[in-house]
């Protein structure tokens, strides 16, 4: 008896093992079979990441270069403007001297025309003046 109780422990022992490991191979193997497809969609995932990031780098390298292109120009309209805004001051200033010596011109000639007026008006009295006094002592 105490042979066949030594046997039946081994078996059940043996038993214990061989489940184990079986439960532990349909473990690995349930493990391996849904690693791999998780890896392939991981691989397939990063060659589409590479192939979207390729395609950025070749579409920007051109809008790139268009804006730098433009950024330039953005410039050099920018010192052109300026160049024309210091030209339409200096022409501004020039204009407002021109008008203030016009101004003053203006007023000198108004000044002389009264003056010839005041001259012309004295030079009619005394034209007047000479014509009556002569005709009075013609009178006489």
């Amino acid at each position: 008896m105490a042979l066949t109780y030594v046997a039946s422990l081994w078996y059940k022992k043996i038993m214990i093992i061989t489940i184990s490991l079986a439960v532990m191979a349909l473990a690995v193997l349930l493990f391996v079979g849904f690693t791999i497809p998780a890896l392939w969609e991981i691989k397939r995932t990063s060659r589409s990441a590479a192939d979207t990031l390729d395609t950025i780098r070749r579409e920007i390298h051109p809008l790139s270069t268009q804006l730098q292109g433009a950024l330039e120009d953005h410039r050099d309209l920018t010192h052109r403007a300026s160049r024309e805004m210091a030209r339409i001051e200096e022409l501004t200033e020039r204009v407002k001297e021109l008008t203030e010596r016009w101004g003053r011109i203006v007023g000198f000639a108004a000044t002389v025309g009264r003056v010839g007026q005041i001259a012309g008006a004295v030079h009619g009295v005394r034209k007047g003046l000479d014509v009556f006094l002569t005709r009075l002592t013609r009178r006489r």
